[in-house]
């Protein structure tokens, strides 16, 4: 569940009585219809964003983010909603009311049911130890979700900590087609990328969190530690062993949650 420093102590207690939270969502009888949920990723701050709006994907793909495809398929509606929040930097999804109401009450911006829960296609939840919500500076991307049982088992290698079944879908997820990565919009050519917090689109929060430096298409990182860096000069690398480069993505996947401050 997500951390929040000033109500840490409540908040870790709740997460260890409600791991596995999707078990107790029964699956319940939908309405006709589905929806496909769209998921980004901010190269920049290392968030997941998942929406079922396609003004919104196309309004974050032209600032920056970057589209992986459908997260899942949701039913168009059932009697389990899933509430959307925001910290300001990051996003959060919960179909726990409870969970919602204490990260209200913590200073989270309540955004609305972003989908609903159902069918029998469980939606796996990771948490990253790396990330601390409440930190002022690199605080997003702290969880995960994904119909991917194999995805799901590399970032708990990489030591993500599995969090259980978020909520139920009725289809698993894709990658992107090239169709649709063709048709989206791309960010300004002459300008660097600099993704924010949720684009325009659905109850979209405004401007986030994402850093200010242009994206790099190459990070670097070493065995040790939780940060990678977006340049081998960096000063806390002179004297690093056995250094490892690659995208954000593999970087985050073997545990470097965030930028390091000399970097960004």
């Amino acid at each position: 569940m997500k951390r929040i420093s000033a109500r840490r102590g409540g908040l870790l207690a709740f997460v260890a009585t409600v791991l596995l939270a999707g078990a107790l969502f029964p699956v319940t009888a939908l309405a006709a219809g589905t929806r496909d949920m769209y998921r980004m990723y901010n190269p920049n701050s290392g968030e997941h964003f998942y929406t079922a709006e396609a003004a919104e994907r196309n309004s974050l793909a032209a600032a920056g983010w970057k589209y992986e495809g459908v997260g899942w398929v949701a039913p168009e509606s059932s009697d389990v909603p899933v509430y959307r929040l925001y910290s300001g930097t990051d996003h959060h999804y919960t179909a726990s009311a409870e969970e919602r109401d204490q990260l209200v009450a913590a200073g989270w911006k309540y955004e609305g049911v972003g989908w609903y829960s159902g069918g029998d296609v469980p939606v796996y939840r990771q948490f990253n130890p790396n990330v601390n919500p409440a930190a002022p500076t690199n605080n997003s991307g702290s969880h995960n979700y994904t119909t991917s049982a194999a995805e799901n088992d590399q970032l708990v290698a990489a030591g993500w900590r599995a969090e259980g079944v978020g909520w139920y879908a009725e289809g698993a997820g894709r990658g992107p087609t090239a169709d649709e990565l063709a048709s989206l919009p791309k960010p300004p050519a002459q300008q660097p990328s600099n993704p924010g917090g949720s684009g325009s689109g659905g109850s979209g929060s405004g401007s986030g969190g994402g850093a200010t430096n242009p994206t790099p298409a190459v990070v670097y990182w070493v065995s040790g530690g939780s940060v990678y860096h977006t340049t081998p000069d960096c000063p806390s690398l002179k004297r690093s062993h056995n250094i490892q480069s690659g995208s954000i993505q593999q970087a985050i996947a073997a545990g470097k949650g965030r930028v390091c401050r000399n970097c960004s």
